[in-house]
C-alpha cells in the first residue's frame, strides 16, 4: 500500500502518508532473493512511473510473525538511506509481572486500588473517551489524528481489533486506552488519556499495568507503547515513563531513495 504524494516540484511515493508506517505486504517467511526482487520492482516500477523519491516506513520487527530483516537488507543494498529511525516503547507481555515495574508504578497502582477505580472494556462511552482524549492533547497543543466518527468506522470494520480499555470512578468513565492489534500476538497502544482533574488520582499507571495483566493472561506476547521520539528526538519523560513498565526500545525506521 501507498499513496502518490505531489511535493512540487516532486513527486514522492510514500507507504503510507497518514499512517504509522506501511512497507510491502508478502506472507509469513520471506526468502532473501524475493526481499530482493520486491525491492528491484518497487525501483524498476517507480522509474517507469516518474516518481522522484520512495519513502517507506517499516514497522517494528515485533509486528511480523517471522523477525527477519531481509527486506531492509535489500533496502540498503539499492541504495536507500535512513531518512529517520525513531523509537518505539514495547513491553514483552509473557515475561510481564508486577514486580517487574519500577516501585513507583506500584505505589500508583495501589493508591488507584484504593480509591475504587476499575478498568473494564467499554463498548458505549467512545463519546466521553473521546472527550477527554481531546482535552488531555489540548492541554499539550495537539489534537487527535482521527475525529471520533473515523474512529467509531474504524471499530465499525475491525471489530476484534480494536478495543477501548475505560477507566471508572463511580461509574464515570475518568480515563481510557484505545488499543489495536497489529498481529496475531502484538497490540498498539493508540490512543491513551485521563481526566486531567484527577492527575493525583494515578489513573495512566492503572491503565497500564491492569491492561498488561490482563494482556498476560490472555496469551499477549507484546504490547507496543508507540513512539517515544519524534524525527529523532527523545522526548525524556514519555519513554522513562514506558520503561517503568519494563519497556524497551526498538528502531521504526524510515528508508528513502532519491531517484533523480
Amino acid at each position: 500500500p501507498a499513496a502518490r504524494i505531489s511535493n512540487a516540484p516532486k513527486n514522492i511515493y510514500i507507504s503510507h502518508p497518514g499512517a504509522s508506517w506501511g512497507g510491502f505486504v508478502y506472507r509469513e517467511r520471506l526468502k532473501y532473493s524475493e526481499a530482493e526482487e520486491l525491492v528491484s520492482k518497487l525501483v524498476e516500477y517507480c522509474r517507469a512511473e516518474s516518481y522522484d523519491r520512495i519513502e517507506l516506513t517499516l514497522p517494528p520487527q515485533i509486528y511480523y510473525e517471522v523477525f527477519q530483516d531481509d527486506i531492509s537488507f535489500a533496502l540498503l543494498k539499492h541504495d536507500f538511506i535512513y531518512k529517520k529511525r525513531e523509537l518505539s516503547s514495547v513491553v514483552n507481555v509473557s515475561s510481564f509481572s508486577k514486580e517487574g515495574v519500577d516501585r513507583s508504578v506500584r505505589k500508583g497502582v495501589n493508591k488507584a486500588e484504593r480509591l475504587n477505580i476499575e478498568i473494564k472494556e467499554s463498548i458505549n462511552d467512545w463519546d466521553d473517551f473521546y472527550q477527554l482524549l481531546t482535552a488531555g492533547l489540548a492541554d499539550k497543543g495537539a489534537s487527535p489524528t482521527h475525529a471520533l466518527s473515523e474512529l467509531l468506522r474504524l471499530k465499525e470494520l475491525f471489530p476484534d481489533r480494536i478495543i477501548l480499555w475505560g477507566v471508572y470512578s463511580d461509574g464515570r468513565l475518568v480515563g481510557g486506552m484505545c488499543n489495536w492489534r497489529v498481529s496475531r500476538d502484538t497490540w498498539l497502544v493508540f490512543y491513551s488519556t485521563y481526566d486531567l482533574s484527577m492527575s493525583d488520582s494515578r489513573i495512566l499507571d492503572f491503565l497500564f499495568f491492569s491492561c498488561l495483566e490482563r494482556y498476560s493472561l490472555q496469551g499477549v506476547k507484546y504490547l507496543d507503547f508507540g513512539t517515544s521520539s519524534l524525527n529523532m528526538q527523545v522526548n525524556p519523560g514519555l519513554i522513562n515513563f514506558k520503561e517503568n513498565f519494563g519497556a524497551y526500545s526498538l528502531f521504526r525506521d524510515t528508508y528513502s531513495l532519491d531517484l533523480c
